[in-house]
């Protein structure tokens, strides 16, 4: 690379390169060094603190506590409270709950994975069998 700089390079010059650069960085030392610095061997586990995870973090906010107690009931289903000569029927407030399926849903059901198509056959002279002629 250095020797010729505007060549365009090929896949064999890869092991050119790969000769004299692979040995000097698989060394025993870096080797050591690096699984120190990341604290695995000796291990540590105070290397990293809070603040190398914090740009990984969406938000500083803590997530919302669903707190049933406080919701009022949506519909009183007594019939006291309904009027008996009324003929009109109200809807019903249907509160959300969770899924109670036991299905398992599958990525392949929304998208199926593409079949391949089938073989082309290639239009090749016929095969003759060999024949002695005498």
């Amino acid at each position: 690379m250095r020797n010729n700089p505007g060549k365009t390079m090929s896949i064999y010059d890869i092991p050119s390169l790969v000769r004299t650069a692979l040995p000097m960085a698989l060394s025993p030392v870096n080797i050591i060094k690096g699984f120190k610095a990341s604290g695995v061997s000796p291990f540590n586990c105070e290397i990293f603190t809070d603040a190398d995870y914090a740009p990984s973090n969406v938000t500083d906010r803590p997530n919302d506590v669903n707190n049933t107690e406080n919701i009022p009931p949506l519909i009183n289903e007594t019939e006291e409270t309904q009027p008996a000569q009324s003929s009109i029927k109200q809807p019903r407030a249907i509160s959300p709950q969770p899924s109670t399926s036991k299905a398992a849903f599958s990525p392949i059901a929304v998208l199926p994975v593409p079949k391949a198509g089938p073989r082309k056959t290639s239009n090749t002279r016929k095969r003759r069998k060999a024949t002695i002629l005498t």
